[in-house]
């Protein structure tokens, strides 16, 4: 994996120092300006932003100096230039690119970043099609800009497919500032990756995490400061002892639920049971409201379940001596994957 880091950083700062030769030959950045474009890209700021961005020079002429450097045509991008390849917009926006027009057996496409990879694999899943790729270098900003993905509802549909079709053991989902990253079997730099423009990422994480059975896989979701990230790995036979099938004081709540039954950081296999094979009542547990009207439904006889995502403190002790049967479920994330403990209260 690091190595795949290491290389793919080489190539940017390989990409850098052309396009900045190129454009310092030409006259359009001057010497005195190149420490401070090469300070900001230190700083995070892609090459477009460090040029384009802060004015240094027009989108043309750093297209120029795109199109120079991987010897394909610069072209804009608008909202009118893209068509739609439905079926297809994944495998574009895995390689950041957009399908612009089609003539007879020829797709023109543009990329971010047209490098011999990305062709090579758009050349081969097109000519499975009968179609032939003739290839344009973009701004990343216009393909962020006018990247056409599926409905939000439809996206993990599509994608889905495409983890089907990968057979990965693990699926990894994180939002940056302008865009979501899909990486599979993030362990192997050498794993499938796709990049969507920004959209919200919550309902994305939420939509594909109920597409992924929770018989086949244990998904995580977290928060982060650019919205819910998801972690899912494929189980293994070893996980057919999940406590929801195995547990016996699971089952018995389950199949005749009495008291209160607490899951802390339950994961999809956890809720698709709880949703499924129980009709107590599920109560989410984020503040002490929550905690305050579950253990007045409990001591009032119903059934309750509690779900919670955060260790809280024990608010459901005053329940024991109340003599209502309590049982506790939590998990632990460890290196070796999901480690749970039951407890009766």
């Amino acid at each position: 994996m690091w190595v795949g880091l290491v290389n793919a950083c080489y190539t940017c700062f390989m990409l850098s120092d052309r396009v900045l030769e190129y454009l310092h030959h030409e006259g359009r950045v001057f010497s005195r300006a190149l420490p401070r474009v090469r300070s900001l890209i230190a700083h995070g700021l892609s090459l477009e932003q460090a040029l384009v961005g802060t004015g240094l020079v027009v989108p043309e002429q750093y297209g120029e100096a795109l199109a120079q450097v991987y010897g394909v045509p610069f072209v804009r991008v608008t909202s009118d230039s893209v068509v739609s390849d439905e079926t297809q917009s994944l495998r574009w926006h895995a390689l950041e690119a957009l399908p612009l027009h089609r003539h007879n057996e020829t797709v023109v496409g543009a990329f971010t970043q047209p490098d011999h990879d990305r062709l090579a694999h758009a050349r081969d899943w097109l000519a499975a099609q009968g179609l032939r790729l003739e290839a344009r270098v973009m701004l990343r900003s216009d393909w962020l800009r006018y990247g056409r993905v599926p409905s939000v509802t439809a996206l993990p549909r599509h994608l889905f497919q495409l983890i089907e079709q990968a057979n990965p053991q693990r699926v990894a989902v994180h939002p940056r500032h302008d865009h979501i990253e899909i990486v599979v079997d993030p362990e192997h730099a050498s794993g499938p990756r796709w990049t969507l423009p920004d959209r919200s990422s919550g309902g994305f994480v939420l939509a594909l995490a109920r597409r992924l059975d929770g018989d086949t896989w244990e998904t995580t979701i977290s928060h982060t400061p650019y919205g819910l990230a998801l972690d899912a790995s494929r189980r293994t036979s070893h996980d057919d002892l999940h406590p929801s099938r195995a547990s016996e004081t699971i089952r018995s709540f389950l199949q005749q639920p009495h008291g209160l039954l607490v899951v802390v950081r339950p994961d999809t296999a956890m809720c698709h049971a709880l949703t499924e094979k129980t009709r107590a009542a599920i109560r989410p547990i984020r503040s002490s409201v929550d905690e305050e009207a579950a253990v007045h439904d409990a001591l009032a006889g119903d059934p309750i379940v509690a779900t919670q995502t955060t260790d809280r403190p024990t608010w459901w002790n005053a329940l024991s001596h109340a003599e209502i049967p309590v049982r506790v479920v939590a998990s632990t994330l460890t290196t070796h994957g999901r480690s749970w403990s039951i407890i009766r209260v």
